[in-house]
């Protein structure tokens, strides 16, 4: 059966998900898609965790902040693209369990839908331009209190699928493309 799975900057690959190949694609999109922001030598995460002092530097200075970055997808998954919807549920927890151990530092999470980056307009129609995405990003995370979560408008639908009671109506909308797919 084929699939699709983005590498580190979201391009699509297309590959069968029984075979070996796939499942390199997969090991590989996890560690880039979720821990890229952790792992790269230059990396300011990687910098926080490794050094307790400069947490224990932003708790004393106190007005600092952290913001990840997951996505749409993390909550309300495309199927085409399992390994990355994957790695951002788990930037989505590890967002949430950092916030408690670091009090006084303000820990956002940044849900953002589909974005419209070049030569991706033509793959989807309905996401935003980058700027108009932006603009709202900043209007929203410029409040005061910083929110939790900064979820533009068109990622709100996505993230709150469940509450809503959408979520299975809504998979089953996003699960068509898998039928588009070589060999489907």
């Amino acid at each position: 059966m084929p699939g699709l799975a983005p590498d580190a900057r979201g391009a699509l690959h297309t590959d069968g998900a029984t075979s070996a190949s796939y499942v390199e694609l997969f090991e590989g999109t996890l560690p880039r898609s979720g821990m890229d922001p952790f792992r790269s030598e230059d990396a300011p995460l990687r910098h926080i965790l490794q050094h307790r002092s400069v947490f224990e530097g932003l708790i004393n200075r106190g007005g600092a902040d952290i913001i990840t970055v997951s996505s749409g997808i993390g909550f309300l998954p495309l199927p085409v693209m399992p390994a990355y919807g994957a790695s951002k549920v788990g930037v989505h927890a590890y967002t949430d369990t950092l916030r408690p151990q670091v009090a006084g530092v303000t820990v956002t999470e940044l849900v953002p839908p589909a974005v419209a980056t070049a030569g991706q307009e033509k793959v989807n129609p309905v996401a935003p331009p980058p700027d108009g995405f932006l603009d709202e990003v900043f209007d929203l995370i410029i409040q005061a209190p910083t929110p939790n979560q900064v979820i533009v408008q068109a990622a709100q639908l996505l993230r709150w699928a469940e509450r809503d009671g959408t979520y299975a109506e809504l998979l089953e909308a996003r699960s068509p493309s898998l039928s588009a797919l070589p060999g489907r």
